[in-house]
């Protein structure tokens, strides 16, 4: 399962995952994050694309899924689902990989990203 919009697995979208990008941290392009999250924690990053952008869990420790999300509008809690990806096939283990394609009609809209743990990560 192939989201034409992200390329990332669709299957993985969970609407219980928070629909925000408020109060995340802000990254960018070439930026390495480190940290732990408890099965069922979570880690929401954003960023504001101006091009296509590869986010690479490979390297990680734990089993990761990943959710890109996009801001539909001026409020912060208006988001649209992107894509996802639980266990890429670009990955040696059970990490996470999704590109999101650019496209000039988003150009400046803000993206976030929300990584979460699985299976007592």
């Amino acid at each position: 399962n192939t989201d034409a919009s992200g390329g990332g697995d669709s299957d993985y979208y969970d609407d219980s995952v928070p629909t925000t990008v408020e109060g995340a941290t802000a990254i960018t392009c070439g930026d390495t994050k480190t940290g732990t999250i408890a099965e069922g924690g979570e880690a929401v990053f954003t960023f504001t694309p101006t091009s296509s952008v590869a986010l690479d869990g490979c390297a990680s420790e734990f089993d990761t899924v990943f959710n890109v999300y996009r801001q539909d509008g001026q409020d912060a809690t208006d988001v649209e689902y992107v894509t996802g990806n639980d266990d890429s096939s670009q990955c040696q283990r059970q990490q996470s990989h999704v590109t999101v394609f650019y496209d000039d009609f988003f150009a400046g809209t803000l993206y976030g990203l929300v990584i979460t743990g699985y299976a007592g990560a």
